[in-house]
Formats: C-alpha cells, structure tokens, sequence
C-alpha cells in the first residue's frame, strides 16, 4: 500500500485563510562549548504562516524503547528567491503562541518551541513557485 506522504494527491490550491499556524523556521548555527565542542543553536531564520496537517502517526522500536513518531505535511507559501528551505532546517510551532525572543525577561533570550518538525523533504508542486510542501517528521 502506497504511503500518503509521498503519494501524488487532489491537494485544494492554498488560500490566505487557510494560512492559520505560526511557525519559525529555524536553522542550526552550533556554538562551542568550554570542552570545544559543537552544541546545537537553533537560531530563527523567518516567521512563517502555514497550514500544518498531520498525515499518519505510528509508534518505531528504537534503542529497546517505542517512541511515537508523527509524519506532518505542512503548506507555506512559496518564500521567495532570498530564502531556501532545506531538510537541515526545521520549523517551530507552538499553539501557545511561541515568541522567537522572551519579552518576559526583556533579555532576549530564545523561548522554546513546544513542537517542533524536522524537514524530510521539501516540495514544489508543479515547479510554479507558488507554494511549498514541506514533508517533515515530529518525535513526540
């Protein structure tokens, strides 16, 4: 049986409206540590409206443990000629209303995402750089 996450589908063209998640995409810029080593940084690369629908779950057997795992399809709009979305990125989503800067604190400090996908594969339907289909997978 075909998987839905790479099938070719009847998708409705994407309107304004249903443009309704707030995401950030992120890029990974590590830092070094006082041992010199490479820790991850996740930095905010651009605020994104999107359309995040979930495709399948399924729970995987890794390292003598399941861990549920979720394939999420998520439509933007095409970003443009200055920005490329690439599967080292990932996108940041939180219904909460994740800010990417703690206004709380005042310092400025990255608030955590509470979800975030990592990129899988990176779409453009039909080549006419309208939109972007960004397959990705969130460990839950």
């Amino acid at each position: 049986m075909p998987s839905t996450l790479f099938t070719a589908q009847k998708i409705p063209p994407l309107a304004a409206g249903h443009l309704r998640h707030r995401g950030w995409l992120q890029r990974n810029q590590p830092i070094l540590n006082e041992f010199n080593e490479a820790v991850p940084n996740w930095v905010t690369v651009a605020t994104l409206w999107a359309l995040i629908e979930p495709l399948l779950g399924a729970e995987v057997f890794a390292a003598q443990r399941i861990a549920p795992e979720a394939k999420v399809r998520i439509r933007l709009r095409w970003p443009g000629r200055g920005l490329a979305v690439t599967t080292a990125d990932r996108i940041a989503w939180s219904p909460l209303g994740y800010s990417s800067s703690s206004s709380a604190t005042g310092s400025g400090a990255a608030a955590t995402p509470e979800r975030c996908y990592n990129i899988a594969a990176v779409l453009d339907p039909g080549e006419r750089h309208r939109e972007l289909y960004v397959l990705t997978k969130a460990a839950l």
